[in-house]
């Protein structure tokens, strides 16, 4: 079984990438034999999850033989980077590193693909490295806490909560981007897209009648 670490040695891994960058290696062997045990915090997320935001470090976490596809306990993935925390260079190389894996969708628990989850909160240019690797956009989850009732990446689209930007400009260029990449809905499905659209966003629903 795996053992979660305490806060102070949290914040000491929170830390680890910047010395590392600045050639301050003192801590390496203790993060590293740390993370090849998969060694969670508190709530049960690996420590990898917090301990690399950037190229330099997972390429040398790589190299040292930690596994960088482990999952959180919800089955989430760094692939899931909700808060937009790993930079574009280094999200790119993870992607092509689960894409050859055959798991660049691979889901959390409830289905959720990092493809689903990234245009969910308006994250387009992660959105666009998944796609290039392969992602599909017509994916389907099954979301246990509502009766496992279905939830496609288009419907994702509609109902984007971006942290930063117009939300009815963003949903149409997710939606673009996912046709782009061969998104493919049936008339029924366009039916139920379109009582997913607030009333508010006449633009939006003028899109989807044109394009989808």
């Amino acid at each position: 079984m795996m053992t979660a670490l305490g806060p102070m040695a949290v914040q000491r891994i929170d830390a680890w990438q910047e010395k590392f960058l600045a050639n301050d290696h003192g801590d390496d062997a203790w993060v590293i034999d740390l993370l090849r045990r998969g060694v969670r915090d508190a709530r049960g997320a690996p420590l990898l999850f917090r301990a690399a935001t950037r190229c330099p470090a997972f390429q040398f976490l790589s190299d040292k033989g930690v596994d960088l596809m482990q999952r959180g306990a919800d089955g989430s993935t760094l692939l899931m980077d909700m808060l937009d925390i790993i930079d574009v260079d280094a999200f790119d190389r993870l992607a092509a590193l689960f894409a050859a894996a055959g798991a660049v969708d691979l889901a959390d628990h409830d289905g959720i693909t990092p493809l689903s989850s990234s245009i969910r909160f308006g994250r387009l240019e992660k959105a666009r490295l998944l796609l290039k690797h392969g992602a599909s956009p017509n994916a389907i989850a099954h979301i246990r806490r509502y009766g496992d009732a279905p939830l496609d990446i288009a419907t994702q689209a509609v109902l984007c909560i971006p942290f930063e930007g117009d939300r009815e400009t963003i949903s149409i260029a997710a939606l673009e981007l996912l046709k782009q990449h061969g998104l493919d809905i049936g008339k029924p499905a366009r039916e139920r897209l379109k009582t997913q659209i607030p009333d508010r966003c006449a633009k939006l629903r003028r899109w989807v009648d044109d394009h989808i």
